[in-house]
């Protein structure tokens, strides 16, 4: 099953996100400048076809531009397509089929899949396959969905792109899809899950998303997991909002799993896009590994901008319950170590717990010395003696000035 290791911890984040292909490279002879040359004069009618049926642009009504019914229109769309022949010679022969194949998609996606199932070999048949059930899935989800579920229910690629086309507009049914489908393959349910927030979250629909994340269907172990549904929402919603992200993530149940994954997530990537927001939320959390670990991210990432701003803002912070941890987490990160090793041996100081300052210590000592910078033997020979002397046992440290 191609998505499996999707569903273990959540770490890939879309399940249909698409595969980059390279062209075809191109090959000057005879047959490629007929294909350049064939069926000019009526390429402008695919290309319409194609870009007026194409899902997401502005003009989609989610209804083919052509009838169904209309099959001179699709007879000439074939006539053209089945034209260019089966050998893709060159980039713009590519090109040419593709565009072809998703203006006949737009009006007989039957009659596309047919295409592409018989008439390209991998990888291009699966980019092909791609292409045709997104702009199906675009103007007819229920068909597109039992087709895919039908014949390709294991291929993740293309369950993934359906998924994710129909999440943009139709929330509510791409998410019983995805429930349909997860009820016979419970393992790789939350992959399917993933794909249809990857929609909704591509066309701003955060609120859709939170609203039917309570509904997933998934195995205990997928829900309780590090890193599951929840912690993937807040985590590519604050890329965007994290304002926005980071109150829907209050609202989760205290002490539950998916507030402790939403944390986690919300923390990675608001420091990214804004440490000082990220440590200042941060620090008004309840005292508690979730807090810990999001200042600690944040201060990490904020360190690196402006380290003078950040010693100002943990001075002023007050000495709570989990200020140990923080400043352990703060004192082994390795950024801060590589960047100022004197910065993390003063937070790891600041620890009040012996043993942890000790442990913190020896982590900073340790990288240091890894770096050969002799600065790090000459700051040790300053610390106080029996602080020092423990040190050196640690660090492997036995003799020396």
């Amino acid at each position: 099953m191609k998505h499996a290791a999707i569903n273990a911890l959540l770490v890939v984040l879309s399940f249909g996100a698409g595969h980059l292909m390279a062209p075809p490279k191109a090959r000057n002879d005879s047959h490629s400048d007929a294909l350049l040359t064939a069926g000019r004069s009526s390429d402008q009618t695919v290309m319409n076809a194609t870009m007026r049926a194409a899902p997401g642009s502005p003009t989609n009504s989610n209804a083919p531009l052509l009838s169904k019914n209309d099959t001179s229109r699709t007879d000439e769309i074939k006539s053209l397509l089945y034209g260019l022949g089966d050998e893709l010679a060159s980039e713009q022969a590519y090109d040419k089929l593709m565009q072809r194949l998703l203006a006949l998609a737009a009006v007989d996606p039957h009659g596309a899949v047919d295409y592409a199932v018989h008439h390209l070999k991998p990888p291009f048949q699966e980019v092909a396959l791609t292409k045709v059930l997104g702009v199906w899935a675009g103007n007819d989800s229920q068909s597109a969905w039992d087709w895919v579920k039908t014949n390709k229910a294991d291929d993740s690629l293309l369950v993934g792109t359906v998924l994710n086309e129909v999440g943009k507009t139709q929330p509510d049914t791409a998410w019983r899809f995805a429930t349909e489908l997860g009820s016979t393959m419970p393992q790789e349910a939350a992959g399917l899950y993933v794909s249809v927030i990857n929609g909704m979250l591509y066309a701003g629909r955060y609120e859709d998303a939170t609203r039917l994340l309570d509904s997933a269907v998934l195995p205990k172990n997928v829900r309780e997991s590090e890193y599951g549904l929840a912690g993937f929402l807040a985590g590519q919603w604050a890329e965007y909002q994290p304002n926005r992200a980071a109150a829907w993530v209050l609202t989760l149940p205290e002490g539950g799993s998916a507030r402790r994954q939403a944390l986690a997530a919300l923390g990675q990537s608001w420091a990214v896009v804004d440490p000082e927001g990220a440590a200042n939320f941060a620090a008004e959390l309840p005292p508690g590994p979730e807090r810990v670990s999001m200042m600690a991210s944040a201060v990490d990432a904020w360190f690196a901008k402006d380290p003078k701003q950040v010693d100002t803002w943990i001075a002023m912070l007050p000495q709570g319950a989990d200020y140990d941890q923080f400043a352990a987490a703060i004192a082994v990160a390795p950024r801060i170590i590589n960047s100022d090793p004197e910065a993390s041996v003063q937070w790891a100081m600041a620890i009040s717990d012996d043993e942890l300052r000790m442990q913190s210590l020896s982590k900073v000592f340790v990288q240091w010395f890894q770096q050969a910078d002799v600065d790090a033997m000459a700051y040790l020979t300053q610390m106080p003696p029996a602080i020092q002397s423990e040190l050196r046992k640690r660090v492997g440290i036995v003799n020396g000035p």
